[in-house]
């Protein structure tokens, strides 16, 4: 196939449903094995989490099978996880970022103070688009 033939193939691909379906389903399962993986979680031990058997995992985690919103979030919530979707556009290039927050409380000296002062961290607001730190003055 020429470099031509497959530029035109894929717009036309573009243009179809099952094309963007495959990508979102393929991202799922992908992000899936990824947690499996890290948590060290087996398809058995998953099937067992969920309630199914075996062979539903193995069909689930084969980027084909049409999966519901309510089996993605099943199987999410069994590895310590939750779906989130949202819309992009067709052209756009979407990074991901999760962030765990920290719930440790820490004391961060002031600089050139000349007194026991410290500031600690009190609150951090991680909400999408939006960063803040509350720091309260602690006497030390």
């Amino acid at each position: 196939m020429t470099i031509k033939k497959y530029t035109q193939a894929l717009s036309a691909a573009r243009k179809r449903v099952g094309y963007w379906a495959q990508i979102t389903r393929r991202d799922f399962v992908d992000g899936l094995l990824d947690h499996m993986n890290r948590s060290g979680v087996s398809q058995a031990a998953l099937a067992s989490r969920v309630g199914t058997s075996p062979q539903f995992i193995t069909k689930a985690l084969r980027s084909n099978a049409n999966l519901t919103i309510e089996t993605m979030t099943k199987l999410a919530m069994a590895v310590g996880c939750k779906v989130r979707l949202h819309l992009a556009e067709q052209r756009a290039v979407t990074t991901w970022l999760d962030h765990v927050p920290d719930t440790t409380v820490t004391k961060v000296p002031l600089a050139a103070s000349a007194s026991s002062e410290a500031m600690t961290i009190s609150s951090v607001n991680l909400e999408p688009r939006v960063s803040s730190v509350t720091l309260q003055a602690v006497s030390g």
